[in-house]
């Protein structure tokens, strides 16, 4: 099984990127594993005559593997910046259109998912407000526009 982490944070070895890495440490040792720290990319919008070479890459890596991590900290209740940037460029190649703007399914219906966040708010605090709900809301909504199925997600709260 071929796992790909997307993670969309301003830091590779920030907090989000520490669970990031548990939660792949504990995959079974035959897994193949495989991190993108999105800040890595020169991600941009494609546009008619000019196709991002990062999204390129980064779409290549998705379409071969089978499970995704899709990993980003709650900033003020929301996705990060970073991650929702990217899902933003990303958006023509993850789903298709119809003439009558319906979005549909893309290459990727079918595989699986798994979203991670963390926030700074305690997990009480967290389940009373539901700080992190919108984060969650966000990336379920991208995936499951995009087809994919989701597996489970994770919250790391108080950090």
């Amino acid at each position: 099984m071929k796992y790909l982490a997307i993670l969309g944070s301003h830091k590779r070895d920030g907090i989000t990127g520490q669970y990031l890495d548990t939660v792949l440490d504990a995959l079974p040792a035959s897994a193949e594993k495989e991190i993108v720290f999105l800040r890595d990319y020169d991600i941009y919008p494609d546009t008619m005559h000019d196709k991002c070479p990062a999204l390129d890459a980064i779409e290549a890596k998705m379409a071969a593997c089978d499970v995704w991590v899709i990993a980003a900290p709650t900033y003020w209740s929301g996705l990060s910046g970073v991650m929702k940037y990217f899902f933003d460029c990303m958006r023509f190649r993850m789903v298709r259109m119809t003439k009558k703007m319906d979005t549909l399914p893309g290459q990727f219906k079918n595989k699986h998912y798994v979203s991670l966040t963390t926030c700074f708010t305690s997990s009480v605090e967290n389940f009373v407000t539901g700080a992190t709900d919108q984060t969650f809301v966000t990336i379920d909504r991208v995936m499951t526009s995009a087809g994919l199925i989701k597996k489970g997600e994770f919250v790391g709260t108080g950090t």
